[in-house]
């Protein structure tokens, strides 16, 4: 059954970017359960996949395309592999097991990364999988939640796995909650004396606006990183608040471009909130930062 599943690695470019497009995280997941794709069958082992790179996977829904052979999120993936440079600073909120904190210590070797993971269980894996990949000296993994303040909060997690956590119940009945620290970008950049942020990559499952209420000073300066974002309505909706409020408070701090990642080897520039509002994840930066970094790549911006 899994050589089955494997099978979608050889389906064209984008198909999988426009499933996730046009269904949803419980269908998808009703899917694999139904079809002989249960997570729970992912065995407890060691994983390394094409590009080197090691992962202590196991039986939660997060390794399943790390397992299957899939590959995790592979158009935003190889898009990243041709946007970063080697000496970028890089921020990712919501780190999870780290598959893109790993792969962004991989392509900025001459940079840093600071990775955010509140989740204690989940941030053991992250350590875990920093060492597996001899990258502990390269990135600095922080044990909080990044919110629009700094204190303590809930996070909530939930059986079906850990790309699920989340600042909010959303709706779901079935959980658990762990106290944890929280902070806002602004106040950790001041702490540490950063300067300097080329790169945000931000999915915290629904409270991604928060994370953006609590970088005023960071998205407001000249040099304001790339962002790419998770989108995702549903969440959202937990939080009270909806994708055209993401859109407007990245316009109020200048942001004037985004694209959708619409498969690994092209970019689709959102032109209205309505575009927008469609879309899963953006790629949001001001004036020609992605145009100059992907010129004369194999990527192409419609």
């Amino acid at each position: 059954m899994k050589a089955l599943w494997s099978c979608l690695k050889y389906f064209p470019p984008g198909f999988l970017t426009w499933i996730k497009r046009h269904s949803s995280p419980r269908l998808r997941l009703w899917i694999r359960e139904t079809f002989g794709g249960s997570y729970t069958s992912i065995p407890d082992v060691i994983h390394a996949v094409p590009d080197g790179r090691r992962f202590h996977i196991g039986p939660d829904l997060i390794y399943w395309p790390i397992y299957t052979g899939v590959g995790f999120e592979p158009e935003a993936t190889n898009v990243f592999r041709r946007l970063l440079r080697a000496d970028d600073v890089i921020l990712d909120v919501g780190a999870n097991f780290g598959w893109y904190t790993t792969l962004f210590a991989q392509l900025a070797p001459s940079g840093r990364v600071y990775a955010f993971e509140p989740v204690p269980e989940t941030f053991g894996c992250l350590l875990e999988t920093l060492a597996l990949n001899g990258m502990s000296g390269k990135v600095t993994a922080v044990q909080a939640a990044v919110s629009d303040a700094v204190g303590t909060c809930s996070i909530f997690t939930f059986e079906k796995g850990s790309a699920y956590s989340s600042l909010s119940s959303l709706g779901e009945k079935s959980y658990k909650t762990v106290e944890v620290p929280k902070t806002s970008l602004d106040k950790y950049l001041s702490d540490q004396g950063i300067s300097r942020v080329d790169f945000l990559k931000c999915d915290t499952e629904g409270s991604e606006f928060m994370a953006l209420q609590g970088a005023h000073e960071l998205l407001s300066a000249p040099g304001a990183p790339m962002i790419f974002i998770e989108l995702n309505e549903q969440t959202f909706h937990a939080f009270g608040y909806t994708k055209n409020d993401v859109w407007q408070i990245l316009r109020s701090h200048g942001y004037d471009r985004f694209y959708e990642i619409v498969s690994a080897y092209g970019l689709r520039q959102l032109l209205t909130p309505q575009s927008f509002g469609l879309a899963g994840y953006a790629l949001c930066v001001k004036g020609m930062a992605i145009v100059d970094r992907l010129a004369g790549t194999d990527i192409e911006i419609q």
